[in-house]
């Protein structure tokens, strides 16, 4: 059975491609696996959340392996955590994530809610959630100033200005790029990061 989400992403393919997953980010233990496997495995009825934690399981992989592309400058090694701020309403139930034992920057990683931009201050990451699309001009005005990766996963959200977002193309998760909000921001990418993802530049 196949079961789908809003998105339309196919359990069944995600199965088929855990392994590469695994094998692209280098990042799950035994237990991280057991959970993946066991929301596959949950009832029909609650296909829908499953699906929706798998997807950001996925994204979580993914925001692991962007952050190890980048130099993150001396001001953002004051600190002891590697800072992961999400500013908005995620999905009912989910959650951004990175297992306690892996590290970024040599650091072990803090996820954190906002409730307003001005907070990001002293963040390495910011994840903007669907529900800032109206506030989205402020928050990028903000963060131009400081040394913060911005991240989305909402249409359109890379034409606006966010630096990195994901995207769900044959039922994977993949990520899009805006080189311009990248070169002009206070932080130095590796050129690698340009060829993984679909590069996109801003909409004004």
């Amino acid at each position: 059975m196949i079961f789908r989400g809003r998105e339309g992403i196919s359990l069944q393919r995600l199965v088929i491609h855990f392994k590469w997953y695994l094998n692209l980010a280098k990042l799950f233990s035994i237990k991280s696996i057991y959970i993946l496997f066991s929301l596959i495995l949950l009832s029909e009825s609650s296909s829908a959340q499953s699906v929706r934690k798998a997807e950001y399981l996925l994204k979580s992989i993914n925001i692991y392996k962007i952050c190890k592309f980048i130099e993150w400058p001396e001001s953002n090694k004051e600190s002891d955590y590697f800072v992961i701020s999400i500013i908005g309403d995620l999905p009912e139930g989910i959650k951004i994530e990175i297992p306690p034992d892996k590290l970024i920057a040599k650091k072990r990683v803090l996820v954190k809610h906002l409730t307003h931009v001005n907070q990001a201050e002293g963040s390495n990451v910011l994840f903007i959630c669907e529900s800032e699309k109206n506030n989205i001009k402020k928050i990028l005005n903000f963060t131009k100033n400081i040394a913060v990766l911005t991240i989305g996963d909402t249409n359109g959200f890379a034409e606006m200005g966010v630096m990195i977002n994901f995207y769900i193309k044959d039922e994977l998760v993949n990520f899009e790029i805006n080189d311009q909000a990248v070169l002009s921001s206070k932080l130095e990418f590796q050129s690698q990061l340009f060829k993984i993802g679909r590069r996109v530049q801003t909409i004004n």
